[in-house]
């Protein structure tokens, strides 16, 4: 009988589970040694538990950016899946648009209306994390453009994340940082034969403002984000 009750009470915790909807918008600015870029992005998601011990998270993510001299405007709307269960990590999306970043970024590089699709895939084993990620977009031209990403994360005074792989032009390395507060977090790309590239953000007033910068070769751009 004691075990009947149990499985009820188990029963009922398992149905009672829902949803929880949430959405959360932005509005950002930066500014860049040639003009000035605006934009806005917006991020809803439903939560649904999975047993004791994971969460499924479907998204749906917007965002459109307009440059103030040149006028030019781009943006994607995406699509996608986050399943976490124990020790294993899934997402998946496909996104349209003319510009996709994996988060917001006010400098992200334009390119011809396009399709694609975006997936990861990670494990822990004890203290450390390892994983692969990948991009794969065709454009209205039938042009298309790939990345295959492998990685392994561990905890040292924060996490950090060691990566190489591979796109559509060279090979590349990356080595990124996260501190254990999550106010602030690095990132620095090797691309083979080509250049590299520097990127760090910080949390000026939690869950409200961010502010970040990008260097690449010569280049210097600096944003600010504004999440309401």
């Amino acid at each position: 009988m004691k075990l009947r009750g149990l499985l009820v009470a188990v029963l009922i915790i398992l149905v009672g589970q829902s949803a929880t909807a949430s959405m959360s918008n932005q509005l950002l600015i930066g500014y860049d040694s040639q003009e000035w870029a605006v934009g806005i992005g917006a991020y809803m998601r439903e939560l649904t538990p999975i047993s004791f011990f994971g969460f499924q998270e479907d998204f749906v993510e917007g965002f459109i950016r307009r440059t103030v001299h040149s006028q030019e405007i781009s943006g994607w709307l995406s699509i996608g899946r986050t399943v976490s269960a124990g020790n294993i990590q899934y997402t998946f999306l496909g996104y349209t648009g003319n510009g996709w970043v994996r988060d917001f970024d006010p400098f992200y590089e334009s390119f011809e209306m396009s399709i694609g699709a975006y997936g990861k895939y990670s494990q822990r084993f004890g203290g450390s994390l390892f994983g692969v990620e990948g991009t794969f977009r065709i454009a209205m031209d039938l042009t298309n453009h790939f990345e295959l990403e492998p990685f392994m994360e561990f905890r040292r005074s924060g996490t950090w994340r060691l990566s190489m792989g591979i796109n559509s032009d060279t090979f590349f390395a990356g080595l990124g940082y996260v501190a254990e507060k999550r106010d602030f977090s690095s990132q620095i790309y090797y691309y083979a034969f080509t250049d590299w590239e520097l990127s760090a953000e910080t949390i000026l007033i939690p869950d409200v403002v961010h502010f970040g910068a990008h260097w690449r070769e010569q280049l210097l751009q600096v944003y600010v984000r504004y999440f309401f």
